[in-house]
């Protein structure tokens, strides 16, 4: 069984490069596909561009937080696999933030044993294990959002006390300035469940093709997510979880601290975090920053691969 790891990047090369040696240099029998922001900072110097098993694709838009741009790349990555030279059976969806908290061989031989086809931590919106504040889901998913000009963002921070007595539209400000119109014929129903979750996963390979089939299915959904605030967070939940075919495990095996988050980032990682992060339950810890903490990823280094540089 054999696996590709799809990184998702923008910044930062030192922390790339020591992310795809952390991957790589533990890994029985896998390969990565950077998925890399087109804007974002420039991979031509790196070390392994010339190594069989490393492939870079870069986005076809310039990707920007909380917008459609965000599944547009992921799906064209998922494409590119689709008909992918080398073969692979697990996809490991990885931002260039993460780490392994232990070698990746482990997780490996943990996936091609599962009985699943997913690994993903989801959440019906609205229901039982919802971990959004009230009523988030409905302000994300069912809206038809439109931006506007940084200029207007004062302007709509004084418009926000009118939510409290009308739904008919909405001022969103956590990413950029947008205004949102109430959608009245939803795609979601019986048929199709909102589901909200985190981006990132494992999939066995049916499950990338059942995205790409239902992406030509429903073309009225993807449309839909397009207007909508943070679909990353809940275009694949909402595809994988209405399949009756798929076996999905609700949990993705990342340890992330949202303790202290703001504008729906997570904290930051370092060192005392630590025990923590190398429980068992874990296969990957984010996210990371060398420039607060370098010695964190020393330590998971030596954790993962002793003797080794994690350079």
């Amino acid at each position: 069984m054999q696996f590709v790891y799809l990184i998702m990047t923008h910044q930062n090369p030192a922390q790339i490069s020591r992310l795809v040696h952390a991957v790589l240099s533990t890994s029985r029998d896998g390969w990565v596909l950077l998925l890399h922001d087109r804007k974002g900072c420039s991979l031509q110097a790196m070390p392994w561009r010339h190594d069989p098993r490393v492939s870079v694709v870069a986005s076809p838009v310039d990707v920007v937080r909380g917008e459609f741009s965000q599944v547009e790349a992921y799906l064209h990555a998922l494409k590119f696999l689709q008909t992918a030279p080398r073969p692979w059976d697990w996809m490991v969806c990885l931002s260039g933030q993460d780490y392994p908290v232990r070698p990746t061989r482990e997780t490996e031989e943990f996936l091609a044993s599962a009985p699943y086809a997913a690994f993903l931590h989801y959440w019906p919106v609205g229901g039982a294990g919802d971990v959004w504040r009230p009523r988030q889901g409905r302000i994300r998913y069912h809206y038809r959002y439109y931006a506007l000009p940084g200029w207007a963002a004062p302007l709509l921070r004084l418009m926000k006390w009118t939510h409290s007595l009308q739904g008919l539209w909405r001022v969103f400000l956590t990413y950029a300035p947008k205004i949102g119109v109430r959608v009245r014929r939803l795609p979601f129903g019986d048929d199709l469940r909102l589901y909200g979750g985190f981006a990132w996963h494992y999939l066995r390979r049916e499950c990338v093709d059942y995205i790409i089939d239902f992406c030509r299915r429903r073309p009225d959904v993807v449309e839909h997510y397009r207007h909508c605030i943070a679909p990353d967070e809940s275009f694949v939940p909402t595809v994988l979880a209405n399949a009756p075919a798929i076996r999905i495990c609700n949990d993705n095996r990342r340890y992330v601290d949202w303790s202290e988050s703001q504008d729906g980032r997570p904290r930051v990682l370092t060192i005392r975090d630590l025990p923590a992060m190398c429980r068992e339950a874990y296969d990957f810890a984010r996210k990371f920053d060398p420039q607060v903490d370098a010695a964190v990823l020393d330590a998971l280094d030596r954790r993962i691969a002793p003797g080794a540089s994690g350079g």
